[in-house]
């Protein structure tokens, strides 16, 4: 819809923006001075939309940075092109550019038919061929140091989402390709690691199962294989299955939580068999509701255990 916004001849309106777009999006991209008071609010009426803003700027506040700039709905090519223009960019920034570029990108979950596969085949080559890529990929390997566990996740889900044909391709990449590829991975790999084996981090609940899983799965789509890495997720999500409710878990791990780590392991066969135990007593009321695809799945990823019953019968059953 079409939206009218107003404000005060003393207010600057991209700071005001600045702040809705915080409490719209959150706060991964934009960044706001501690000087700006705004409030929102989003709304919806009977028949329409409505956005309403408060706020004040102190008069000769500064222009927002431009690590302001959200990534969020471009096309492949503006991505870059907004990346690329871009001045003063923090770390984060990057990896955002990385991820929406892969979610732009992407074939999966995007559709089936022939033209979106041939459309998702051009935009990956094309992308794998482009300079400014490359520059965005060195930008995010120089950037991982500094992130959080779940901006380094991203990094890798940006990476595989990127280069979905890598198992199979990377043979017709050029070397300096296929070597950045290899070398943001490698550094995501050693910049977990330290997270989730450091004093204190072997707790299975500090960290988030989005960023174990997701982790696994984005290293299996690139078809890197990365032992202790697996093996290490791998423990943290089974800790996971196995904690009891008065340490503060009030259910089980999410089911796309196990079925992208099953998948992902069966991936690269790396074995799960040390975990069987939790993993077949997963509780029915976890993944009772998933949808007929989804339970599919859950029972191919399971048919790799040696022996994945009592839950693979329960599964085919709900089948």
């Amino acid at each position: 819809g079409l939206h009218k916004l107003e404000w005060p001849p003393d207010m600057q309106p991209s700071a005001m923006f600045s702040r809705w777009a915080a409490a719209s999006i959150g706060p991964a991209h934009v960044a706001a001075a501690s000087a700006r008071r705004c409030s929102t609010r989003l709304g919806k009426a009977a028949a329409a939309r409505s956005v309403a803003l408060q706020g004040a700027v102190p008069a000769g506040a500064a222009e927002p940075k431009v690590h302001d700039h959200v990534f969020s709905g471009l096309s492949p090519d503006g991505i870059l092109s907004s990346w690329r223009k871009a001045q003063g960019l923090k770390p984060e920034d990057h990896v955002a550019a990385l991820f929406y570029l892969g979610r732009a990108v992407r074939g999966r979950g995007a559709g089936d038919d022939l033209k979106h596969w041939e459309t998702h085949d051009t935009w990956q080559s094309k992308l794998h061929g482009d300079p400014t890529f490359g520059l965005l990929l060195s930008a995010c390997g120089e950037a991982v140091p500094t992130l959080v566990p779940r901006r380094v996740a991203r990094v890798l889900l940006g990476l595989g989402d990127t280069h979905e044909d890598f198992p199979f391709c990377h043979q017709e990449l050029p070397r300096s390709h296929v070597a950045a590829v290899l070398s943001v991975a490698d550094a995501a790999c050693a910049e977990l690691l330290k997270c989730w084996t450091s004093p204190g981090s072997l707790d299975a609940l500090r960290h988030d199962d989005r960023d174990l899983a997701f982790t696994l799965f984005a290293l299996s789509r690139l078809g890197i294989f990365n032992e202790e890495v697996f093996a290490c997720a791998s423990n943290l999500l089974a800790a996971k299955l196995t904690a009891p409710v008065s340490e503060g878990v009030g259910k089980a791990l999410p089911v796309e939580a196990l079925r992208q780590w099953m998948l992902a392991c069966n991936g690269v066969n790396f074995p799960l068999e040390v975990h069987r135990g939790a993993i077949t007593e997963y509780p029915l009321s976890e993944w009772q509701r998933e949808s007929h695809g989804r339970l599919h799945q859950l029972a191919g990823a399971l048919a790799f255990l040696r022996n994945p019953d009592p839950l693979l019968s329960r599964v085919v059953e709900e089948i």
